[in-house]
């Protein structure tokens, strides 16, 4: 794992791991990245770079506007896009409980899935959802035109069987596509 140093207010340098950072943000221009931490509250480096400095620090990090400005999440902590649940949110782990992150709008979850890469599009009767392919756990075959799809979070906290209107083998052929 790559390890980076962040330049903090104070003229210090933090070490922090690059797959361990959770999100990357500004607040009334101040920036701020978030490590997080076992159970207990995330270990926050205030950066005394720019965001796009900071950022540029990174790999893997996906930008998501929000109404408090741009959020950079990394992109490894997605867990699941699913309108049907949650509008235009979607499951980010922030922490080991799997926080909830808005998206201003399902453009927005386009815009996400584009530059995230691993995300499978997949079609139910509630319209599409949009799951991490490193988290589909099991895809059982209903009929030759349907399928469910065990998802399992990146924590395991959260577990859900969605009923796809696509069969187990073009589920398939979309994964490995990608």
């Amino acid at each position: 794992m790559a390890t980076v140093n962040v330049n903090l207010v104070g003229g210090t340098v933090a070490t922090v791991d690059n797959r361990e950072v959770s999100r990357i943000y500004e607040t009334d221009s101040q920036v701020f990245v978030e490590v997080p931490t076992n159970g207990a509250s995330p270990f926050i480096l205030e950066s005394s770079d720019d965001l796009a400095t900071t950022v540029a620090l990174f790999s893997n990090f996906v930008e998501v506007p929000s109404d408090k400005g741009s959020y950079y999440l990394a992109s490894e902590r997605f867990d699941l896009l699913d309108p049907e649940v949650s509008g235009s949110k979607f499951v980010y782990n922030l922490n080991e409980e799997g926080d909830t992150f808005e998206a201003l709008s399902t453009d927005d979850i386009a815009t996400i899935v584009s530059a995230l890469g691993n995300i499978v599009t997949i079609s139910t009767a509630d319209g599409d959802i949009y799951i991490n392919k490193d988290r589909i756990a099991a895809i059982t075959e209903i009929d030759a035109s349907s399928c469910r799809i065990l998802y399992k979070s990146l924590f395991g906290f959260y577990d859900k069987i969605f009923e796809a209107n696509e069969s187990r083998s073009d589920v398939k052929t979309k994964i490995d596509a990608l």
